[in-house]
């Protein structure tokens, strides 16, 4: 055997062999490493758009209220969103309850015989007559239940062995009352009559059919507990709290995009201090943008330029983001449309009769025309004159509009102005958004007039009834009509018809507020300027976008995960090629040696015959 380690001769030159491929593994070590950072830079630009899209759509801030009652147990409050402040007092005079009957028959249970009994119901004015499916009476609740009629069937235990059917509507209110047919049966009780819930608002009497009311107070959902016996005040504030903390989180999560950038870009001699990203000027254009935004100021949504030092955001010297909640909260108290106007998304127009209501993150920035060619108009019923009824006199009518049935009672006034106030309170205690008016002829009142208060189309509404004849209102209202405008965008215009007066496009949502009389004076169409920004919120949350799938870094971690994947095939040639060199050194070395090892035995051979 020869004294030759081929195999580490073998190994050291394939170690000379590896070094290009080596050094391609060393190349997607420092391609992961930044995949990583870039997925670092990621994730804070997300949370930073998630941070701006709490404050960003216009008037979100303002529905931060804080809300209160001082007698939750019979009174509990929840906001909707309003933006206004308000204190009322409501008291409570009835709640609202559902219609409720129980059969006068008894049973030895719930699955005793119905004896053949049917049991007929009449809801709204249509029959239902309902058999039991197998005979007994636990079998006809069923099958009542099985109907929906919107009546629930129940066989109670009343007393020790002694069951009886109970029906009640699922819904509370006047309008829950049916009727049952009794025969067959030996009669029926009205446990609980369907009333509607009555209560005042700051000492006006509205009636709801729900003891949960959305539409009695601006902002406020009510939900009625109890009767009272004095009034509870109820009310809602902003909650500039709940503002500042949403400020300070939206600065945080900005500091947190600018110190990861700066950690993986940091540029230094030393390569243990150096960010993995330092030769990448892509990676610092997320924070540049962080730092450009607060250092020049921000459009608010009517032109003017406020300084973020406003909003309490400045720049340090470091670079940095600082919160100055004493600063917002004086502009808070000082100037609250400026926080408003300028911290989140928002639009201004030039013309009082165009506003904007709310603008999208889908919405670009920049100047749009409004050409208002149509104004909205209302639903509504002109009586014919006639004189009004007698003063104290009960006046029922019923109203019929697309959400359903009305039946309406009220007293007459002494004068025309006075029964339509009285029928307009009738109106709105049913929940029904109408307004009733006095109309003139050459100055002097001689007839009612009945307006829908929402505009548009499919707002319309018809009349009956004795009362309705008393006052010269019957038959269909004359239906409204919803507004129309075109938008023009970078010189492309196009038309648009409005849902009433709302008409929201491309983002933004606007409320068209011209009347027939404003659009007619001004010749048939008015034109107004508008002016969309995205405010802080919004162009941080442009900014935290850059992190979506869409966005740079996702582009970046593709272009990454594109050429480790191309070095991985270079590396895995690689193998396929070092493989078969290794293969063929072996194979060299071993035949080497095996040639030395025959020389050293001829060698031998040689020494021994010549001693």
């Amino acid at each position: 055997m020869s004294n030759i380690d081929t195999k580490s001769i073998v190994s050291s030159l394939m170690a000379v062999e590896r070094r290009p491929q080596d050094q391609l593994k060393s190349r997607i070590s420092e391609l992961q490493r930044a995949q990583s950072a870039w997925s670092q830079i990621g994730d804070k630009l997300t949370a930073l758009k998630t941070a701006a899209e709490a404050l960003a759509p216009t008037g979100s801030i303002a529905k931060l209220m804080s809300v209160s009652s001082d007698d939750s147990a019979q009174v509990g409050v929840r906001s909707t969103g309003a933006a206004v402040s308000t204190s009322v007092a409501i008291e409570v005079d009835r709640l609202a309850a559902a219609h409720s009957v129980v059969m006068t028959d008894t049973f030895a249970s719930s699955t005793a015989s119905a004896g053949g009994r049917t049991l007929d119901l009449t809801i709204g004015g249509t029959p239902h007559s309902f058999t039991s499916d197998d005979g007994t009476i636990g079998g006809l609740a069923r099958a009542i239940n099985a109907g929906g009629t919107g009546v629930t069937a129940r066989v109670l235990q009343t007393s020790s062995g002694t069951f009886q059917l109970a029906l009640s509507a699922n819904k509370t209110g006047a309008t829950s009352a049916f009727t049952v047919g009794v025969t067959g049966w030996a009669g029926s009780t009205v446990a609980r009559a369907g009333v509607d819930a009555q209560f005042k608002v700051d000492g006006v009497t509205v009636t709801r059919s729900s003891n949960i009311v959305t539409d009695a107070v601006d902002g406020l959902e009510l939900t009625l507990k109890s009767t009272t016996t004095a009034p509870v005040n109820v009310g809602a504030t902003r909650d500039d709290d709940a503002i500042v903390a949403k400020v300070k989180e939206l600065v945080d999560a900005a500091n947190a995009v600018i110190g990861t950038v700066s950690a993986q870009t940091a540029t230094s001699a030393s390569a243990a201090a150096r960010g993995v990203l330092a030769t990448d000027g892509t990676a610092r254009r997320a924070s540049d943008m962080v730092r450009s935004l607060v250092a020049g100021g921000i459009s608010a949504a009517d032109g003017s330029k406020v300084p973020t030092s406003k909003l309490g955001i400045s720049l340090t010297k470091e670079g940095t983001l600082k919160f100055d909640e004493a600063a917002l909260r004086e502009t808070l108290t000082d100037s609250p449309e400026t926080v408003l106007g300028s911290l989140s998304r928002g639009g201004s127009s030039d013309k009082e009769g165009l506003r904007i209501t709310n603008v999208a993150s889908t919405a670009t920035d920049g100047p749009r025309t409004v050409t208002i060619t149509r104004a909205a108009t209302q639903a509504s019923m002109v009586g014919v004159p006639s004189p009004p009824p007698p003063a104290g006199s009960t006046v029922a009518m019923t109203v019929v509009t697309p959400n359903g049935s009305y039946s309406v009672s009220f007293t007459a006034g002494t004068s025309y102005a006075e029964t339509a106030a009285n029928l307009t309170q009738a109106l709105r205690g049913l929940g029904l958004k109408m307004s009733a008016s006095a109309t003139q002829t050459l100055g002097v009142d001689d007839g009612f007039q009945v307006t829908s208060d929402q505009y548009g189309s499919n707002q319309g509404f018809t009349l009956s009834g004795a009362g309705a004849a008393t006052l010269g209102l019957t038959g269909s209202a004359v239906d409204g009509e919803d507004a129309q405008a075109s938008i023009t965008v970078n010189g492309t215009t196009r038309a648009y018809t409005a849902n009433g007066r709302s008409l929201v496009k491309d983002g933004i949502a606007m409320s068209i507020d011209v009347t027939e009389d404003q659009l007619t004076a001004a010749g048939g169409t008015i034109t107004a300027s508008v002016q969309i920004t995205g405010g802080v919120a919004g162009a941080l949350s442009a900014i935290g976008s850059e992190g979506s799938s869409t966005g740079t870094i996702s582009r970046a971690k593709t272009a990454l995960a594109d050429r480790i994947s191309e070095l991985q095939t270079r590396i895995s040639r690689w193998d396929d090629v070092l493989n078969k060199r290794q293969t063929i050194l072996e194979r060299r070395f071993s035949t080497m040696d095996q040639m030395l090892q025959k020389l050293q035995a001829v060698g031998s051979q040689l020494g021994l015959s010549a001693g």
